[in-house]
């Protein structure tokens, strides 16, 4: 872990002891007064594995949220209220896995949770695509009445070989509900965390 004055980093690496084959890096950074943190992540296979199901960004939550929000492949922006038939259209057309973002929030209260993805790369250890089964982001039931998102990576039993690679990087905010635009701050810290303001240094 690294700490200073503007930045807190916490490092996690290792396997866990249901699936010992994925080596699981985790990099965590709290930017000082920053509305989100960082969280990058890799999955790397370190041996050949038969795999039911593989996500990340995966963001369990209860029922205090009231709709979804997030952006389609040309950029334009959708909603659909959580507990009404609307979700019900994504399983016709399930949110893209590497959408812009995707975040819940609550009309009547005014907040919302958001994962802005920006890095999201499964180039294994030859430079080829790591397996893919019906990728795509996910928003699902949770107990007691709650809905959660993940990215679906693989959903079907399949042989992931050895070398195969899953990475992300995601900034999680937490925001206040637009009047007009519900997604007004969302779309505010994306341009910037998208297009990064880039210092080059020149020696006379």
């Amino acid at each position: 872990m690294e700490q200073g004055l503007y930045a807190v980093t916490k490092l996690r690496s290792g396997t866990t002891d249901s699936v010992p084959e994925i080596f699981v890096e985790g990099e965590y950074t709290f930017l000082a007064n920053r509305p989100y943190f960082i969280f990058e992540s890799n999955m790397t296979l370190e041996k050949e594995i038969s795999l039911k199901l593989l996500r990340n960004d995966e963001m369990t939550m209860d029922s205090l949220f009231t709709h979804v929000a997030y952006q389609k492949p040309n950029g334009t922006l959708a909603r659909l209220k959580l507990y009404t038939t609307e979700l019900d259209s994504l399983d016709s057309e399930p949110i893209p896995d590497d959408t812009g973002f995707v975040a819940f929030y609550n009309t009547d209260y005014g907040y919302g949770l958001a994962s802005i993805r920006l890095e999201y790369d499964n180039t294994n250890s030859e430079g080829s695509t790591s397996p893919l089964y019906n990728h795509h982001t996910k928003i699902s039931t949770a107990s007691n009445n709650g809905r959660y998102w993940n990215r679906v990576l693989i959903d079907s039993a399949i042989t992931v070989p050895k070398g195969s690679k899953y990475h992300e990087k995601n900034a999680y905010l937490v925001f206040k509900v637009g009047q007009e635009i519900p997604e007004e701050q969302i779309l505010y810290h994306a341009e910037r965390l998208w297009n990064p303001l880039t210092v080059i240094l020149q020696e006379n």
